[in-house]
């Protein structure tokens, strides 16, 4: 608020609207200065606001420009914790399988080839 009425801020109430809706939601109440909202809706827009909170109340609420929802992209990345430092060791001729998690958004989709061919899930690569 502009003015605390001389007691300490203790906390900020947090309410999101969805676009084309008057109803605003309760997301959190907090004392930090940031928050993750969660469980929002893709491709949906909303408005937030915060109300500072002290022992004398609640402040006027401060609104958000409209948000557009987007899911987050990561880059894909394989995840090498499972198979860091292990060996494998194989007779010639023996079957192998290692399993590496390919991690990223939206989920990748994964391919394995050998030089130009592309290679199924069961097929052998000899080498």
């Amino acid at each position: 608020p502009l003015h605390d009425g001389g007691s300490k801020i203790t906390g900020y109430v947090l309410e999101a609207q969805k676009k084309g809706s008057d109803q605003w939601t309760h997301i959190a109440t907090v004392k930090a200065l940031d928050y993750v909202v969660k469980n929002l809706s893709e491709n949906e827009e909303y408005v937030f606001q915060v109300m500072a909170v002290n022992s004398a109340g609640r402040s006027d609420p401060r609104e958000s420009r409209p948000v557009l929802v987007k899911e987050q992209q990561a880059l894909p990345e394989f995840d090498l914790r499972g198979i860091y430092q292990k060996s494998v060791i194989a007779k010639a001729g023996d079957n192998i399988k290692i399993e590496i998690p390919v991690l990223g958004r939206p989920t990748p989709t994964v391919t394995c080839k050998k030089e130009v061919l592309l290679l199924k899930e069961s097929q052998r690569s000899e080498e």
